[in-house]
């Protein structure tokens, strides 16, 4: 089920970015063998280019480009972890405030999960609430990075599903 070293992307190829991520954690699966300093984002071949995201979006946004699968989830392989940079796996978040800072919080509160629990599963994504427009009309609007023909959707809301089973 697990077609990318250990998480699935569900590729949102309207809003460019991932729908939702499903991984599957174990604790021996967390070993750091694998340096993330070597690696960099990058564009997916694979993907039709009238869909695909593209990392020019981001540049001079102002958003980082926030991982759904932690990086450090996947180090125990260079493969595993230069896959979670794949921009499929990416999606637009605050920087300080919320994608090195809450959002990084959660990922290390999951990683810890295991050291408590066998298995791990982890569904992340971005999300897109409603809100009341000044007609009083509930409306979703969000912004888009890197222009109207191929930017990337700015999610309002970003979750974290979680099932911890199996515990040691």
């Amino acid at each position: 089920m697990f077609s990318r070293n250990g998480f699935l992307p569900i590729y949102d190829a309207a809003r460019r970015i991932p729908r939702c991520v499903v991984q599957r954690l174990h604790s021996d699966g967390l070993q750091k063998n694998a340096n993330r300093k070597s690696s960099s984002f990058h564009e997916d071949d694979d993907q039709d280019p009238r869909f695909a995201a593209y990392l020019d979006s981001y540049r001079g946004s102002g958003y980082d480009r926030g991982h759904m699968a932690a990086a450090r989830d996947h180090s125990h392989s260079k493969s595993a972890l230069t896959s979670t940079f794949q921009l499929d796996n990416i999606a637009p978040q605050i920087g300080p405030a919320m994608n090195r800072g809450a959002w990084e919080r959660l990922e290390r509160y999951v990683r810890g999960l295991c050291l408590d629990y066998y298995d791990v599963t982890v569904v992340s994504g971005p999300l897109f609430l409603p809100r009341m427009d000044s007609e009083g009309r509930w409306t979703v609007l969000h912004e888009v990075i890197g222009g109207p023909l191929v930017g990337s959707a700015v999610p309002t809301h970003f979750f974290k599903a979680i099932l911890a089973r199996n515990p040691k």
